[in-house]
């Protein structure tokens, strides 16, 4: 089912929101290290309404977890949520230009730690998401 979900959300991100982008990015990245993702001019990606809004969600919902100490359900639980919300970004995408071919840079790193998350509600694959989260302020506005 989360192979069909992943997919789904895949090609939706791609013809929704008008571009194409392939990765083969299964293992685990450093949020520091997320492949092709720059800023502009050395200043942040300005976003629209919806994507703002989106990732404020996520991260908003997911800081309401200790990541240390929660349990393996409430893990999993915020991985739905997370998941749910990126289907929300993704049926929304408006988005086009640089700005846009840099969120996805984001998302090719993001999507699959969410969707490890989802499947083994592990402390790591939780830093890691956590980690991604907070990378998002630092490349978008």
């Amino acid at each position: 089912m989360n192979t069909i979900l992943k997919t789904i959300a895949i090609v939706l991100l791609t013809f929704g929101c008008g571009y194409a982008q392939s990765s083969d990015h299964n293992d685990h990245h450093h949020a520091a290290a997320v492949d092709g993702l720059t800023l502009n001019h050395g200043q942040r990606w300005l976003m629209d309404e919806h994507t703002r809004k989106a990732f404020e969600q996520m991260e908003s919902g997911f800081s309401k977890i200790e990541v240390g100490t929660a349990t393996e359900e409430q893990l999993l639980a915020a991985a739905t949520q997370l998941k749910q919300d990126l289907r929300l970004l993704i049926k929304g995408c408006t988005m086009t230009g640089a700005a846009h071919d840099q969120l996805h840079h984001y998302l090719v790193s993001y999507m699959p730690a969410v969707d490890r998350l989802a499947l083994s509600g592990d402390v790591e694959d939780a830093e890691l998401v956590a980690e991604l989260l907070a990378v998002f302020p630092r490349y978008f506005k």
